[in-house]
């Protein structure tokens, strides 16, 4: 009985595994990494992962090189992408948010509140100035919930800047290796023109994305809390009323 258990406990974590490999998250980080194995392999051999001998391949002869390639795709993925990521959202601010760009192209942010929803920050001030714990716990919850989305989006465009940083990359091997071929080359030249255009069409597709991630329009978390927003739309009827009537007696 315990043995049969212990299979049924195990059996759903590998569902689990291939439930995550099905994640979009999961799938970008997929092709970061294949992009970036790619572009080691060419550094190292001239050769990418298409090409590269794995069949005769001894790999405690290169365990050198695995070692190093893995310390370099951590470094690279959590300190040397976000902030080239951040110099080139910066940079884009300050162009998106000049004179000289459209305004039609602008994303505006959504300030917007649905009906029953306040600023977060109000619910704060009316939980410690009544002393409710209750509100509180409320709005930390929501807040950590909006946090976490907050930092969720900037971690998904990082990974989509990095996989189009690799791409340019890998569709010019020359610049970095002597090697002709490439993962991304290989990918989309069996197309001819085609392929060409399906390669661009990709990559704006992710500039795209990555543009509605770092400049789209951002929920700024607002809290559903019908009593106060009742409130605050009634304190709201009554000036518009008194504005009014100064306004017929001015007449």
């Amino acid at each position: 009985m315990t043995d049969e258990k212990k299979e049924k406990a195990s059996f759903p974590a590998g569902l689990g595994i291939m439930d995550k490999i099905w994640e979009w998250q999961w799938i970008i980080r997929f092709i970061y990494i294949v992009l970036f194995a790619d572009l080691a392999l060419l550094v190292y051999s001239g050769q990418g992962i298409l090409t590269w001998p794995v069949q005769t391949l001894n790999w405690t002869e290169h365990l050198g090189f695995f070692c190093v390639a893995l310390a370099a795709l951590g470094l690279i993925a959590t300190t040397v992408m976000p902030f080239i990521a951040n110099i080139v959202r910066l940079l884009l601010n300050e162009l998106i948010y000049s004179s000289i760009f459209p305004d039609f192209l602008r994303a505006q942010s959504d300030y917007q509140k649905r009906s029953g929803e306040v600023p977060s920050g109000e619910v704060l001030d009316l939980a410690l100035k009544e002393n409710n714990q209750f509100l509180l716990n409320y709005y930390e919850k929501h807040n950590a919930n909006w946090r976490t989305k907050f930092h969720e989006r900037f971690k998904v465009g990082d990974l989509l800047f990095g996989i189009l940083f690799f791409m340019m990359l890998d569709d010019h091997p020359q610049w970095f290796s002597d090697a002709q071929h490439s993962l991304v080359i290989d990918l989309f030249s069996h197309g001819g023109e085609s392929g060409t255009v399906l390669f661009y069409t990709v990559l704006i597709l992710i500039f795209s994305t990555l543009m509605s991630l770092w400049f789209g329009k951002w929920d700024w978390g607002n809290i559903y809390y019908p009593p106060l927003y009742r409130e605050k739309e009634e304190a709201r009827r009554k000036a518009r009323e008194r504005e009014a009537q100064w306004e017929r007696q001015d007449r």
